[in-house]
């Protein structure tokens, strides 16, 4: 699959809460500096193998990047996604 642009995670709504542009990238371990906060979230210093590497800001719904449609996939219609009332 096809890994999303920081662009298009932007764009893409939380599977939890349906918020848009709330989608961040966690970072695990001790950064060198404050990470951006528009891009991620520290997602502490322990890491089991099987973390998640994205996180919703606003509801803290974590999952996982790769489970993400593409840009191609959606253009397609061959992912639909769902809708959050």
């Amino acid at each position: 699959m096809i890994r999303l642009t920081e662009k298009a995670m932007k764009t893409r709504r939380c599977p939890g809460c349906g918020e848009r542009g709330k989608l961040r990238d966690i970072v695990y371990g001790l950064p060198a500096g404050p990470p951006d906060e528009d891009v991620y979230v520290l997602g502490g210093c322990g890491v089991l193998g099987n973390d998640p590497n994205v996180r919703c800001i606003a509801c803290r719904w974590e999952g996982w990047r790769e489970n993400f449609p593409s840009v191609k996939e959606v253009a397609e219609g061959i992912w639909i996604t769902p809708i959050i009332n």
